[in-house]
C-alpha cells in the first residue's frame, strides 16, 4: 500500500498575509520553465521536482514535505489531495483530466504559452483547500475494491481456460 499519510515540513516561506506557507512544485518534464518564473516573488519560491527525475518513493517523500503543491501532473494532484495537501493545478488543456478531478483542487487555467503571474498564483493558493481526512480512507477502500474485482476477473478467465486451481483472491495477496 502506498504511504499516503505523512508528516514533515519544508523551510517556511511567507505570503503577503505573513502566515507560514510551504510551496513545492511537481511538474511534467515537458512543462516549459517559463511558466514558473515569478521574477522577484520570493514568497512563491520552493523546491521543484520533475516527474521524470524520481522514483515513486522520492515523489511521495517530496509531496509529504509540503503544505501547498503546485503541479501540472494529474497523479501529483491526486497523491497530493490524498495526502491532505492544498493543491493548485496549472492547466493549459481544454479537455484536461484535471477538469473532472474527484477532489477539491484549485485549477489555474492558462492558455498555451500564457504566463501565470505571481498574483494569479498567490490568489489560486489562497483559494486552495485540502481534502477532508475521510477522503484518503474512502479512496483506499475504493482502490481495494477495484483490486479485488480485477483479481476476480483474472481468476474467472483462468478458470474458464482450465488454468484455475481453487485459488481465491485473498490467497493472491
Amino acid at each position: 500500500m502506498l504511504p499516503l499519510e505523512c508528516t514533515g515540513s519544508l523551510t517556511s516561506v511567507a505570503v503577503q498575509s505573513q502566515r507560514p506557507l510551504h510551496i513545492s512544485y511537481y511538474l511534467h518534464a515537458t512543462w516549459p520553465e517559463q511558466y514558473l518564473h515569478w521574477g522577484n516573488a520570493t514568497d512563491l519560491a520552493g523546491p521543484r521536482l520533475l516527474n521524470s527525475e524520481a522514483s515513486i518513493d522520492t515523489v511521495l517523500s517530496f509531496l509529504c514535505r509540503t503544505e501547498v503543491l503546485v503541479t501540472t501532473s494529474y497523479h501529483g494532484a491526486y497523491w497530493g489531495a490524498l495526502m491532505g495537501k492544498r493543491v493548485v493545478a496549472l492547466n493549459t488543456a481544454q479537455n484536461s483530466k484535471l477538469l473532472y478531478f474527484p477532489f477539491p483542487i484549485e485549477i489555474l487555467h492558462l492558455k498555451r504559452g500564457q504566463l501565470a503571474t505571481a498574483d494569479q498564483l498567490r490568489a489560486a493558493i489562497g483559494r486552495a483547500r485540502s481534502s477532508p481526512r475521510a477522503t484518503l480512507a474512502r479512496e483506499r477502500q475504493r482502490t481495494w475494491m477495484f483490486y479485488e474485482r480485477v483479481l476476480s476477473v483474472i481468476l474467472d478467465v483462468m478458470c474458464h481456460t482450465g488454468s484455475c486451481t481453487n485459488v481465491t483472491p485473498a490467497e493472491w495477496e
